[in-house]
């Protein structure tokens, strides 16, 4: 979550009214539902999955990103991946936002 939250904050630092926000939701005994919600500008929206390479792909020098070490949306995918937790994400063009939704579910034993 902590490379979420550091790419969220990135994506906000240069808009003119920037928002993070972070809400974790507890399901019962079985899960976290955990969302971060950034405003962030029309060309990231178009061009999120570039927020997951190396670097940033097409997104790298046009936004805020330049500010980060380019690798903390790469490293929260890879983490995600490697925990088989899906992230989802989801935009809202009219507010300018973007969401990423991560639900961690607690081991059955």
């Amino acid at each position: 979550m902590q490379k979420l939250l550091e790419l969220a904050i990135l994506l906000a630092a240069k808009e003119e009214r920037p928002l993070v926000q972070l809400a974790v939701l507890r399901q019962g005994n079985t899960a976290l539902h955990i969302a971060i919600t950034v405003t962030t500008a029309q060309l990231v929206l178009q061009k999120q999955p570039d927020l997951f390479v190396m670097y940033y792909g097409a997104l790298a020098g046009r936004t805020s990103l330049g500010l980060g070490s380019g690798l903390e949306g790469y490293l929260a995918k890879k983490i995600l991946d490697t925990l088989n937790t899906p992230l989802k994400i989801t935009t809202q063009e009219a507010h300018h936002s973007l969401t990423f939704q991560v639900e961690i579910r607690k081991e059955k034993k």
